[in-house]
């Protein structure tokens, strides 16, 4: 899917796998429940936006590593605790068994309370001084602290933690009749607000101006909310790494249940517009191209 960026997503892979081991070496559950969790064979979207954002305001990926794990630790414990049996209760995650399940359900929640907290330690300087192999980044403490903000914002009560609660509410037999609006509402804290997040970190590790930061902010919003729908619609795919058609099987009032297919591949072809339109207004044009690239392949993906 991501073969046209693959030099940055072996950068990316490297060195992530490095900072894990070197974090998460120790063979006791918790650690290894977290290796476990990170490991796994993700698309890796979310650090590849941040590198991408970074790239196109003419910074090297390095300068973006630390966000770029960051963001894939907190998508991570997302996961983990989106799978409980008190949440999803899935079994299959990454084409592989869930953590609650590779584990137990007491292990999986504090894996996931493990990753976002260490997320945020890696950001502010206290977990792992050094490990990647290049050029050595410095963030200056205002990008810290840019990037601490932007990562709890997208992640807490107006962010990913909100997008659940309101998933929760959409899915069971007794869950109510839902508006397109609600459900895309639903989709913009859940993912959407994630995908802002690392489009801004990426901006910000390019010491990029407020205002060119706030713009990479908006468009990421736009394009997580695209990849959403498109997910939506992938929901049966045995190439998803998820258990197929379980969104249906569990009643929940996603896009497809309130829109024919055609017309909510529309509305994501509308909102990938929507994203590159407020990323044209950041840089110039070719600087932007890479970027513009990837916000297209994330829309015609098949897994």
């Amino acid at each position: 899917m991501i073969a046209a960026f693959s030099e940055c997503t072996a950068y990316f892979e490297a060195e992530y796998q490095a900072f894990i081991a070197k974090t998460y070496y120790h063979n006791e559950p918790l650690a290894s429940g977290c290796a476990y969790a990170l490991t796994g064979q993700g698309k890796r979207i979310r650090p590849l936006l941040v590198l991408l954002s970074c790239e196109a305001l003419g910074a090297r990926w390095s300068s973006a590593l630390l966000p770029a794990c960051a963001i894939e630790m907190v998508h991570t414990y997302s996961l983990v605790h989106d799978d409980l049996p008190c949440m999803d209760n899935d079994d299959l995650r990454r084409g592989r068994a869930t953590v609650h399940k590779k584990y137990d359900e007491a292990t999986a929640l504090l894996v996931g309370d493990t990753l976002f907290c260490d997320a945020c330690g890696l950001l502010a300087g206290s977990l792992v001084k050094r490990w990647h192999s290049g050029e050595r980044v410095e963030l200056s403490a205002e990008q810290r602290l840019g990037m601490l903000q932007l990562l709890t914002r997208s992640s807490g009560s107006s962010g990913i933690v909100l997008g659940q609660v309101q998933d929760l509410l959409h899915t069971g037999n007794q869950a109510r009749a839902v508006t397109q609006a609600e459900v895309v509402e639903t989709y913009h804290k859940k993912t959407g607000s994630l995908f802002a997040a690392a489009a801004a970190m990426g901006a910000l590790a390019a010491h990029a101006t407020p205002e060119v930061v706030e713009g990479f902010r908006l468009f990421g919003g736009l394009l997580g909310t695209a990849f959403q729908i498109v997910d939506d619609l992938l929901d049966d795919s045995t190439l998803s790494g998820k258990t197929p058609g379980k969104d249906r099987r569990q009643n929940k009032k996603n896009l497809i249940s309130v829109l024919p297919a055609g017309e909510a591949r529309h509305l994501a072809e509308t909102y990938t517009h929507d994203a590159l339109a407020q990323l044209a207004r950041c840089a110039d044009s070719y600087a932007l191209s890479r970027l513009r690239q990837f916000a297209e392949t994330l829309l015609l993906r098949t897994r």
